[in-house]
């Protein structure tokens, strides 16, 4: 097969999206040598990217062109390109496709449907500009693609109940951490936390700043676990942002603004060894797609604290401690039961670990090229 993955949403995303078009043709590269695929980029950023990965894949080639994401350009361009190197598939690991019907067969993943699910939250602004034109261009999207993948059976449902999308239309693949995710060797790597001014065991979120994260309860439990006595940092790998400026007034009152780390963009080298260092993942989310963060903690053998809401019950299993995400004091609860707890905090840390091998990007792109497989001869059974 000659599968073409939409590569330009690397410089233009940000958070799982890039995570999973990253790990997706890492993957590949390592373990598929019998189909050709094209990397579709806009950028020189992008470009150098995928072709210092790619570099020794002579079956995988990186291919700039003259489109940006959302751009009204790429209805025409890509489908030029498309034609022109001669692929069977288009992958794209977001929503977005051209609307124009090729040769090429067509698969969006669709990580989750959030603006449909909090509407409520989004800004007039958000509501008024953004909402008509997301809610109108995946539907047509998801209504156009040959099929689409899912990373829960949870966004799936999503999927089906929103989008009105048939279940066999949908396949669902789970995520997982990539390989640097490990538990923390003899070696404590105290340059990498003492840059970020992380001097004592700490409790960790990962994640942007968004409304379904739940950073004001993972903030107020934390002051909760403080003001009875636990010397414990918070620290937050999120970009600074509205959330945290909400609960800053708060934090400053408390004496506590100074505990509270906001690492701003990491790179992966020092993420890997944050997440091996914390004492405790703080995920309480009122709506998860997937989950991400759980895994990559629980691959670290580091203890999740999770809500009891959409995929996380799914993806973690019985190896977190589950929370109602509108309690901050059943939050800050969990957090004291595992700072006093060492047996209790070992025995959910181990959980984790095992549960995390059930995860593994060498299944995700089986998976995925199976599905490639599968809409190609779809295809090919229309054509005859």
């Amino acid at each position: 097969m000659r599968i073409a993955i939409d590569g330009r949403w690397f410089t233009k995303s940000s958070g799982g999206i890039v995570t999973y078009l990253t790990n997706l043709v890492k993957y590949l590269s390592r373990s598929d040598r019998e189909n050709s695929y094209f990397i579709l980029v806009s950028d020189n950023k992008s470009y150098d990217f995928f072709s210092d990965m790619l570099s020794k894949n002579s079956n995988f080639n990186v291919q700039k062109i003259n489109s940006t994401p959302y751009s009204p350009t790429e209805h025409i361009v890509i489908p030029e390109v498309l034609n022109t190197i001669k692929v069977d598939i288009l992958h794209s690991p977001h929503f977005m496709i051209p609307l124009i019907k090729t040769n090429t067969a067509t698969i969006i993943t669709i990580h989750d449907l959030m603006p449909f699910i909090f509407r409520e939250f989004l800004p007039p602004s958000k509501m008024k500009n953004f909402f008509p034109v997301y809610s109108t261009v995946i539907n047509r999207t998801a209504r156009f693609a040959d099929h689409i993948i899912t990373v829960s059976k949870h966004s799936a449902k999503d999927i089906i109940r929103i989008l009105g999308v048939t279940r066999d239309k949908i396949t669902i693949i789970y995520s997982a951490a990539d390989e640097g995710f490990r538990p923390l060797g003899k070696i404590k790597p105290t340059e990498v936390l003492n840059r970020y001014g992380i001097k004592r065991p700490f409790l960790l979120f990962v994640g942007r700043q968004e409304y379904n994260k739940n950073i004001p309860g993972i903030v107020e439990a934390f002051i909760t676990v403080r003001n009875k006595g636990y010397n414990v940092q918070l620290v937050m790998v999120t970009e600074p942002g509205k959330f945290l400026k909400e609960v800053e007034p708060i934090l400053k009152d408390e004496g506590l603004l100074d505990d509270v780390i906001i690492t701003g963009k990491v790179s992966q080298e020092d993420l890997y060894d944050i997440y091996a260092s914390a004492h405790t993942l703080l995920i309480p989310s009122f709506y998860e797609g997937f989950g991400l963060p759980a895994i990559e903690a629980m691959a670290c053998r580091v203890p999740v604290i999770v809500s009891d809401r959409s995929s996380l019950p799914e993806v973690v299993g019985d190896a977190g401690l589950y929370v109602n995400p509108d309690r901050e004091d059943k939050i800050a609860e969990a957090i004291i039961q595992l700072l006093t707890n060492e047996k209790m905090k070992d025995r959910y840390a181990e959980r984790g670990y095992q549960r995390s091998k059930m995860f593994s990007w060498y299944k995700t792109v089986s998976d995925t090229v199976k599905v490639y497989e599968k809409v190609v001869a779809e295809r090919a059974r229309k054509n005859q």
